[in-house]
């Protein structure tokens, strides 16, 4: 989870949640000026700001940083806990104060703020969205259920638990999928539900809203990618499964997160690749061949694809501005260091 204003990023692990103060990039004036994909020179080095732990024998399931980092939102079997941060200091040397602002008894599986950080939604175990407003002042937040599993069960809905999330650029519109492989899109501003696609063939991973179009993307465990038109309430004609991905890196990993990049392309990530994916670029003819009649038959591919295997294992990523983005790496001796101390000697030495 990335804060684009504060230049802050969100870790989650199993036992704690870290945030991290981005560094500066050295020897670079413009970015306009770099070519797409190019790994800038670090100037100075990410600093550590924040961790906080996980209940006794509980592990955090989901983590979110509002887009303003004045709000923290961290979740287990327990219960959903809402931390105020307050930053302190100029930007070489940010201090940052927490307080507990929240105590909810739901257990959320995905986290979502909105883009003006003045609430938060969660999609819980319970099998309910709720909406908990973040109140400017040091009043206590309030949670309210905004939409229930069987409010949908006329329309196919199965009443399971939520498990994807992802809000609108404007923060009207919200999409949720549950563990059924069933998307909905719902209507925040007059709080009702709007559309409830149709039941994917395999589970959701990422959802992702454009910005100055009324699209919402989905991507699933195959590495399908669905372009759904919620105006319009119909999918388009660029979903697809991803070509140009090979086969090996798909068996590796599923997809993590997305987000978009500009009106047409989108960014994916997994633990072992980073991929842009331009939506709407039309197709071309690449090559000719004659059917058994004798008659020509065009082949077209799209070139929609680019695979950037370079970063790996990726733990996050995020735009940091409009021509940037960060992609935060695990370091190998992290990975070396859960193996058993067996193998770790006949495969790396003493």
């Amino acid at each position: 989870c990335v804060c684009r204003s504060e230049g802050l990023v969100l870790l989650q692990y199993s036992e704690h949640a870290d945030v991290w103060k981005l560094g500066s990039v050295h020897g670079v004036t413009s970015l306009e000026d770099e070519a797409d994909g190019t790994a800038l020179p670090v100037g100075d080095q990410p600093v550590h700001l924040l961790r906080l732990k996980a209940k006794a024998q509980h592990n955090i399931v989901s983590s979110c940083l509002s887009p303003c980092g004045r709000w923290l939102a961290l979740s287990d079997r327990s219960g959903t806990r809402v931390f105020r941060l307050t930053l302190e200091g100029s930007s070489e040397d940010t201090q940052v104060s927490v307080r507990q602002a929240a105590d909810d008894e739901a257990s959320a599986l995905h986290l979502a703020f909105m883009p003006d950080s003045s609430a938060l939604f969660l999609a819980t175990r319970q099998r309910t969205l709720q909406m908990m407003d973040l109140p400017e002042q040091d009043d206590v937040p309030q949670s309210t259920v905004i939409f229930r599993g069987e409010d949908a069960a006329d329309l196919g809905w199965e009443s399971l638990p939520l498990s994807i999330l992802g809000v609108s650029p404007c923060g009207r519109w919200l999409a949720v999928a549950n563990c059924s492989s069933q998307v909905i899109v719902f209507d925040v501003k007059k709080k009702k539900l709007q559309h409830c696609l149709p039941r994917l063939s395999r589970p959701v991973t990422a959802i992702a809203f454009f910005e100055r179009q009324p699209v919402l993307a989905v991507m699933t465990t195959h590495y399908q990618l669905f372009t759904f038109d919620y105006r319009s309430g119909s999918f388009q004609d660029c979903s697809h499964h991803l070509r140009g991905m090979s086969s090996q890196l798909r068996k590796r990993s599923q997809i993590l997160g997305m987000f978009t990049l500009s009106d047409d392309r989108l960014a994916l990530f997994s633990h072992h690749a980073l991929l842009s994916v331009n939506l709407f670029k039309s197709a071309s003819p690449v090559k000719s061949r004659k059917r058994k009649s004798g008659e020509e038959s065009t082949v077209t591919e799209e070139s929609t694809l680019t695979v950037n295997d370079r970063f790996g294992p990726i733990l996050a990523a995020g735009r940091t501005g409009e021509n940037g983005l960060v992609v935060v790496e695990r370091p190998w001796q992290a990975i070396l260091a859960t193996l058993p101390p067996t193998l770790h000697r006949v495969r790396y030495g003493a």
